[in-house]
């Protein structure tokens, strides 16, 4: 378990990893397959919150070692695959990424959600009916 909310429910972070490459000694890298043709700057994958997710599974599996996280697009580019780093995180920053998503979890949990626009808006499947988009707003009010 991830840790427990105010009302004493645990939470619990799993996912799917599309492929993870361990090496004899432990070492662990993951690898994320994405379709999309426009991979995100460098900088914006070193700070992805999917590859902390999946480097914080990593770290918390018993005989794992943690050497990052990637995101790899095949159909960029005729012949070659683009891929995305995400550097390996320490404990320091991984004992903060546990810390943000029990705060999420807290706020999902609640009796509402706040609408928060931002750069996820754009891929997000709620936008249609979300009160913090023009269109969502239509649909609430």
């Amino acid at each position: 378990p991830l840790g427990e909310l105010s009302d004493g429910a645990h939470v619990v972070l799993n996912g799917r990893i599309d492929l993870m490459i361990t090496d004899p000694d432990g070492t662990t890298v993951v690898y994320d397959f994405k379709t999309g043709k426009n991979p995100p700057t460098p900088k914006d994958a070193n700070g992805s919150p999917q590859l902390s997710a999946y480097q914080f599974m990593v770290m918390r599996t018993e005989g794992l070692r943690n050497n990052g996280a990637a995101l790899v697009f095949p159909g960029t580019k005729k012949d070659v695959a683009e891929t995305r780093q995400q550097d390996p995180l320490s404990e320091e920053e991984m004992d903060g990424y546990s810390q943000h998503l029990l705060e999420l979890a807290e706020v999902a949990a609640g009796p509402s959600f706040l609408a928060t626009p931002g750069k996820h808006c754009d891929f997000c499947d709620f936008a249609a009916s979300c009160p913090a988009q023009p269109n969502g707003r239509m649909l609430v009010s």
